[in-house]
């Protein structure tokens, strides 16, 4: 045991002795030890630069905000059938059995309002065939190109879902409980 201390103190004094004491304080001798590393983060930054630029150069950036409906097509793309329907619109938010969809979607023309038929506001895809069979449960008013549940209308969303998640799951009911506890 005695051994082990005596080399602390040999290494601890061999430090000292690289100290030069400076008017501001104590200047260490040192080196750059991690070049290699310095070179490959470099690397890595021009690549993901090139990358980016390649990106935006060939891609177009305005699909990461595009609304799509549940078939990938674009709402409101110049020049297709959807030009005339540019927000998205949840058709399945709200369900009877008080479950939340969040996949099934349409291009709209204008935001629909609660307990309205969608009639020739809508565009269909292979996931809803008719405008018609689709009833509002819930107002809805435009954010950001997406028809979402108005504040009031959120709340209750919020609440049939947390129901959902009751019925399904004991974990589900911890996480309401933790939820109603903020």
């Amino acid at each position: 045991m005695g051994n082990i201390r005596e080399d602390d103190l040999k290494k601890a004094e061999e430090e000292k002795d690289k100290m030069t004491h400076v008017e501001g304080g104590i200047e260490w001798n040192r080196s750059c030890s991690d070049v290699i590393c310095c070179l490959v983060f470099i690397a890595f930054i021009c690549a993901m630069l090139g990358v980016s630029g390649y990106a935006l150069s060939t891609g177009d950036p305005y699909n990461i905000i595009t609304p799509f409906d549940s078939d990938g097509n674009k709402c409101g793309e110049k020049g297709t059938l959807y030009e005339e329907y540019p927000y998205k619109h949840f058709t399945n938010l709200l369900v009877n059995n008080g479950g939340a969809d969040l996949y099934y979607s349409v291009c709209v023309s204008e935001c629909p309002l609660k307990m309205t038929d969608y009639n020739d506001k809508c565009m269909t895809n292979t996931d809803i065939t008719s405008c018609n069979q689709l009833t509002v449960m819930y107002d809805t008013e435009l954010e950001f190109g997406y028809c979402m549940p108005t504040k009031e209308d959120s709340a209750e969303a919020l609440a049939m879902i947390q129901e959902e998640i009751n019925k399904q799951s004991s974990i589900g009911k911890y996480l309401v409980e933790l939820q109603s506890c903020w």
